[in-house]
């Protein structure tokens, strides 16, 4: 996609969606909150190592922070990644049942996530952090103790490739953690980040919540619309209904009645309010 002219042109002039060259609308999160993560969390040594190959979807990545057993509850992650002093890694590991990655959208389709996991250091637990995982090899088979799969059918058939993964034992490198604003030293020493830094380990789901943001404006407004265009000319009781002969008096608009004003317009209203906070919030965060 990246590479080709046309579509490249296309898609810069917003006639093209990008959604249309991608068979499956889960893998449209590498382009969001997995390059959002990139671009805010890695450091210049890792951008300069994943962000161009990620940015040309070399690979495609996943952003793994929901667990069966908790979502945006993220102090209560059970995925744990331990440092291993002596090999300089970090050991991801899916302790129970529940610390299962659940619902990371396109990850059944990925190569590569990046997954939120306890940082524990000689039994010291430092809190969630993000950790890039290799999820499958260039053959696009799972990578030894790493299970993947999908989670079955949901009420919208476009959100496929939407799974689970379970990691066993699985060793990165200390590299592999996103040390923009916090690192761990080759001695296991824990480098934390700025306290007004600290929350943005959290951005790329932020940044997804402000798109839910947007899309409710829009998906509202248009109801809204539909409901006034439709308020305005369906007609719906009579003007006097005490006249001899009242459908000679006409009847009423539907929105000419209070109580459907009220209804359409605090909707259209709210979409406004929708719309109008997305993009202050988009602006915010950049």
């Amino acid at each position: 996609i990246n590479e080709n002219a046309e579509f490249r042109q296309a898609h810069m002039a917003q006639k093209v969606p990008m959604g249309r060259f991608i068979a499956s609308t889960g893998i449209s999160i590498h382009f969001s909150m997995f390059l959002t993560f990139l671009r805010t969390q890695a450091s210049k040594e890792q951008q300069s190592k994943w962000l161009g190959l990620a940015t040309r979807g070399k690979f495609l990545g996943a952003y793994a922070q929901t667990e069966l057993g908790h979502g945006s509850n993220i102090r209560a992650l059970e995925t744990t990644a331990t440092f291993d002093r002596e090999t300089d890694e970090f050991v991801i590991h899916s302790p129970t049942l529940t610390s299962m990655k659940w619902w990371p959208t396109g990850i059944y389709a990925c190569t590569h996530a990046c997954v939120m996991a306890l940082l524990i250091i000689d039994g010291v637990n430092y809190g969630f952090h993000g950790f890039m995982v290799q999820l499958r090899d260039d053959q696009g088979n799972c990578m030894p103790g790493i299970e993947i799969g999908e989670i079955g059918p949901k009420y919208d058939p476009e959100h496929n490739y939407i799974g689970y993964c379970r990691f066993d034992q699985i060793r990165i490198p200390r590299f592999n953690m996103f040390a923009k604003n916090q690192q761990v030293t080759r001695d296991g020493v824990y480098v934390a980040a700025p306290p007004k830094l600290s929350k943005f380990k959290y951005i790329s789901m932020m940044a997804t919540r402000v798109a839910f943001v947007h899309m409710s404006a829009s998906s509202l407004g248009k109801a809204a619309t539909i409901a006034i265009r439709y308020s305005a000319v369906r007609h719906q009781g009579f003007k006097d209904t005490q006249a001899a002969d009242p459908l000679a008096s006409g009847e009423h608009r539907i929105i000419d009645y209070s109580m459907q004003q009220y209804r359409v317009f605090k909707a259209l209203a709210l979409s406004y309010m929708f719309s109008m906070n997305a993009r202050w919030i988009s602006t915010y965060l950049g």
